[in-house]
């Protein structure tokens, strides 16, 4: 008996887990979506200050403004990346709503990052 409410608590905390994800990832879109804008108006902030400058020839931006619109894009790719981890954590949930008991999708969770450790670690030596 004792093991059917310790399952049920198991699948109530992945459900709490699940929405915070969720609101993880709708949270992390939202920072996409500004900063695409924010790389937007800095290219077209950064043409229109070179086209200003009068001259014969086209301006090129210039290797701060270059750094500037990377930044944004380092940053984008970087939310993509927590959203790929996030989508990750949500399977897992869904793992344990599924029936699968938790430490087992702990204990895989633990088996990859070290398979990841172990291969970044060769790649160095």
């Amino acid at each position: 008996m004792l093991s059917k409410v310790e399952a049920a608590s198991d699948r109530l905390k992945a459900k709490i887990d699940l929405t915070e994800h969720y609101s993880r990832i709708l949270n992390i879109v939202s920072q996409i979506e500004m900063a695409e804008v924010k790389k937007v108006e800095d290219a077209r902030e950064f043409m229109r200050k070179n086209a200003m400058q009068r001259r014969r020839e086209a301006v090129e931006m210039s290797e701060s403004q270059k750094s500037t619109l990377r930044q944004h894009e380092i940053g984008i790719k970087d939310c993509f990346a927590r959203i790929a981890e996030t989508e990750k954590a949500i399977s897992e949930c869904k793992r344990v709503l599924d029936g699968e008991d938790p430490f087992a999708v702990l204990a895989d969770q633990i088996a990859e990052r070290l398979d990841k450790v172990r291969g970044s670690r060769a790649a160095a030596a």
